[in-house]
Parts: C-alpha cells; sequence; structure tokens
C-alpha cells in the first residue's frame, strides 16, 4: 500500500516529484510514523478498533467494488488484457477475465450489502463507544469514497455537451492512456484504435484533449 501510495503520486505528478522520490519517500514515512503513535499509546487499541470497524467493513470493499466495474465494464478487460500482453508477451488465462468482470464485483457486492445490513455500532470487550466516536469512524470512512463522487461530478461540470454525452465520454478510456515509452506508443494505438468506442469526434472534435506527458508503464 505503502509504495501504490508513492508510486501513484510519482506518476500523477511527474515534474513535481522528478528526482525528488527517495526525499518523498522520507517525508510521507515520518508523517505516517507520527500519525500512527497513538495507535502505540494505551488507548492505541481503542482508536485502532474504530478505524478497522469502518475502514475494513466499507470502504476497502466500496473501492475494491469501484475498481472491478471501472477494470472489468468501463476500460475493459480485454483491453486490460492488451496492455498485459504488452508489456509481458502474452495474455493471462481466461479466468482472471472471469473473476475481473463477473465473480469478483458479485462476492464483493455481496459482502458490502451483507456488512451494511449487518452493521452496528462498534464495540471494544465491554466497552460502548460515544456518538462522537461513531461519527469519527464515519469521516475516517468517508475520506477515501468522497473522492469518487466529487471527481464524477467535476467531470460531468467541466466536460462539453449535452449531459448524455458527458456521461457517454467519460465512461470511455481516456485517449491520454498510453505507454509511456515511444517505441510502444504506436503499436498501442494501431491496436486499440478502433476499440472501446475511440472514435474520431472524440479525438479531433469538441472532446479533443490536449497532448499531454504520458504517465509512467501502460
Amino acid at each position: 500500500m505503502f509504495e501504490t501510495l508513492i508510486s501513484g503520486f510519482c506518476d500523477e505528478f511527474p515534474r513535481i516529484f522528478k528526482g525528488r522520490k527517495t526525499l518523498f519517500t522520507g517525508v510521507v514515512c515520518i508523517a505516517e510514523l507520527l500519525i500512527g503513535l497513538p495507535l502505540v499509546t494505551r488507548a492505541g487499541m481503542y482508536i485502532f478498533q474504530i478505524l478497522d470497524w469502518y475502514s475494513a467493513a466499507f470502504s476497502v470493499v466500496t473501492i475494491s467494488l469501484f475498481e472491478c466495474i471501472v477494470v472489468g465494464w468501463i476500460y475493459g478487460a480485454n483491453r486490460l488484457y492488451g496492455d498485459i500482453e504488452l508489456m509481458i508477451g502474452y495474455q493471462p488465462n481466461a479466468w482472471w477475465k472471469i473473476c475481473w468482470m463477473f465473480i469478483t464485483p458479485f462476492i464483493l457486492l455481496s459482502i458490502l450489502i451483507i456488512s451494511i445490513v449487518n452493521m452496528g455500532a462498534p464495540t471494544y470487550g465491554e466497552y460502548q463507544y460515544p456518538p462522537w466516536a461513531i461519527g469519527f469512524g464515519w469521516i475516517i470512512a468517508s475520506c477515501s469514497i468522497i473522492p469518487i463522487p466529487v471527481l464524477m461530478i467535476v467531470g460531468i461540470a467541466t466536460t462539453p455537451g449535452t449531459l448524455i454525452q458527458r456521461i457517454k465520454f467519460l465512461v470511455k478510456p481516456s485517449v491520454r492512456w498510453r505507454p509511456a515509452e515511444q517505441k510502444y506508443q504506436e503499436q498501442y494505438e494501431q491496436q486499440w484504435a478502433s476499440s472501446c468506442g475511440r472514435i474520431d469526434h472524440i479525438t479531433n472534435g469538441p472532446y479533443k484533449m490536449a497532448p499531454v506527458e504520458p504517465k509512467n508503464g501502460v
């Protein structure tokens, strides 16, 4: 999870963190150390219990469900298979595609529904958490979920066209996504030029996107 955080920031803001990854990693390590200090106090187990109660049971499952939907149905499992083949030279077993598109989303949705139905106030032994602690738990759980609808609203508000056109455009893979190395970009674009609804009016019409530096990796 830590490496995912570091790589995400470095890939999203390459101009800021270029040549500064080690420094950024050190700053994040110190920040996480300071944030984690309350967990090693006498009240640490009570704090950990409320964090685990809401984060593990709600936000993690919700985000994982969205990830499966995006990867399997919006970006497209077939397209992801093509990306993997471009990186390692062959496509994985078809079982993974079935999991991404059907089995895993169904299991996650079932877990989410059961968790919501059975979720009660957190407890630790005989200790009952006060209302303010329960509210704090829901705030912690919401911090990782709120960006999803917020960015969705921002995307819809800033995209030209009617509401239906905006939604149709936003649920298609971004034309910015491509391999970082130049020698693979042409092969990638030829492979997927006609897939996922990538049609001329998206790249050359009112939705034309300015060229950007490719992100690291495929």
